[in-house]
């Protein structure tokens, strides 16, 4: 037993000495917060599969998309337009095979796991992602424009504040296929 005292009410479980804020300042979805510290965002970048830029591209363009968002397909098949000095690569996780070997071009290629994003965000000239506080913060402590496309009102809200910081857009709505 830790012998503690009884709560009286549920909502005593989420009263804190202090709060520990894992993002950066200018990424807080609450801007006016104050008498916080903010301890920046614990993430990853050196692990996953290791991809390099294919040399002599004029654009780099990193997107992480889930297949069966609102944005996937239309994402996809923009990035596939482009022209074949850009350099894209896209992490789709679960993305079937079948369909990477129908579309994937030398100048497009594809992942269905994570990527090492410590050796892309030093060349990348633009990020497509659905707005999740980890990618963002790698990306924006790269000085990596994105483009946002939120999936949930979390990834909104992060979006939301990624645009404050002038460091992207989002978008939101269905778009035209």
């Amino acid at each position: 037993s830790l012998e503690l005292p009884k709560l009286k009410q549920f909502r005593e479980t989420l009263e804190t000495d202090a709060e520990f804020l894992c993002t950066l300042e200018e990424l807080d979805h609450y801007p006016a917060r104050t008498g916080v510290t903010y301890y920046g965002p614990f993430v990853k970048t050196g692990s996953g599969a290791k991809l390099d830029w294919n040399k002599g591209a004029r654009k780099r363009i990193f997107t992480y998309v889930r297949p069966g968002t609102v944005f996937f397909n239309a994402t996809v098949n923009a990035l596939l337009r482009l022209p074949s000095d850009h350099d894209v690569i896209i992490v789709a996780p679960g993305i079937a095979e079948a369909i990477v070997s129908k579309v994937q071009k030398p100048n497009v290629r594809f992942s269905n796991g994570p990527v090492r994003l410590d050796r892309l965000t030093r060349d990348c000239d633009l990020a497509i992602n659905h707005a999740s506080a980890g990618i963002c913060s790698v990306l924006a402590l790269a000085g990596v424009p994105m483009l946002m496309l939120p999936n949930h009102v979390e990834q909104l809200m992060f979006a939301r504040a990624v645009g404050r910081a002038g460091l992207g857009r989002g978008m939101i709505g269905k778009p035209e296929e």
